[in-house]
């Protein structure tokens, strides 16, 4: 039998629903984000070789009381999100409210799991899933974030939703607001890391160091953060390991080491701590198996019933 498994970037999908009609209003946005998750659920079980059982998995967002883990590496993690929701004019606290429910309901209704853990995001219940050796053939990623990237291989593909099409290595990847041809996912997560994405969730570059306190941040570009890995890769290694001892030699030269240690952990999805990558993956395997019934979903929010659920 192959498993496959689809993950969705559920607070992905809710932005991008949300912005394309900006009134919210909550029949016609919870409508679309509901029917962004079937349709490709439905291509893709269309598509897969006969034998397939296909598993769907919305990742979701909980960062509790405490905030995300990350925040006690770093306290100003995402710390401009809220600020960017109050100037949209959006009722995001609505939102939140409308969408949990409607992943909860959709876990009600059908085979589908809305999986959260604890002060995590998205991205760690992605990763937990994707790198458990075994348990799947394939697994998708629905999302247009470029976080996702450095998951790319022969078995984890990235469907990025922004341009519609999977994203095949090498590639030119998103850096901030610049785009960087990579030739392998390891060369993106490096960049990514360098520039702190460009402050992309509020993550320094490694020339700042997390105390900074003055008005002007020393910059560290897509440019500069591509010099250092020349640098280190001067004499063209084909070793990996020869490669990295050169690149740390590089960091400690110009005084990065901790800051790339720092950033490495907010960014890089394979340090996820193993309480929160064994926490996530044991609330998948012992995810209840439910009777579903979709007509209930659509009872529940008034949808038009034009496509036939089996």
């Amino acid at each position: 039998l192959l498993m496959d498994i689809l993950l969705f970037d559920y607070s992905n999908i809710v932005c991008r629903c949300v912005f394309s009609d900006k009134t919210a209003n909550k029949s016609r946005y919870l409508y679309n984000v509901f029917h962004t998750i079937f349709s490709y659920y439905e291509t893709y079980t269309l598509a897969a070789p006969q034998g397939t059982e296909v598993d769907l998995v919305l990742a979701m967002d909980d960062p509790g009381p405490e905030g995300y883990w990350r925040k006690d590496i770093f306290p100003l993690y995402k710390a401009g999100r809220k600020a960017k929701r109050d100037l949209s004019g959006i009722d995001w606290s609505r939102v939140f409210a409308e969408t949990a429910q409607l992943a909860s309901d959709i876990a009600s209704c059908t085979p589908w799991k809305n999986l959260a853990y604890k002060r995590c995001e998205a991205d760690d219940i992605i990763y937990a899933l994707t790198s458990a050796v075994g348990m799947h053939e394939q697994a998708i990623v629905y999302s247009s974030d470029s976080d996702f990237l450095q998951l790319c291989n022969d078995r984890v593909h990235l469907y990025n939703t922004s341009t519609d099409e999977f994203i095949e290595f090498p590639a030119y990847c998103k850096i901030g607001s610049a785009k960087a041809f990579c030739k392998t996912p390891e060369e993106f997560i490096e960049l990514a890391i360098l520039t702190g994405q460009c402050q992309k969730d509020g993550v320094y570059n490694v020339r700042t160091p997390t105390d900074f306190t003055g008005k002007v941040k020393p910059g560290l570009g897509l440019k500069s953060a591509q010099s250092l890995i020349m640098e280190a890769d001067a004499n063209g290694y084909t070793n990996t390991e020869d490669f990295y001892s050169s690149f740390n030699g590089v960091l400690d030269r110009h005084g990065y080491t901790a800051n790339y240690h720092r950033n490495s952990t907010l960014i890089r999805l394979a340090e996820l701590p193993a309480y929160y990558l064994n926490g996530i993956r044991d609330t998948y395997k012992n995810w209840p198996i439910t009777t579903p019934d979709f007509s209930k979903l659509f009872e529940a929010y008034d949808w038009p019933l034009s496509t036939t659920f089996d």
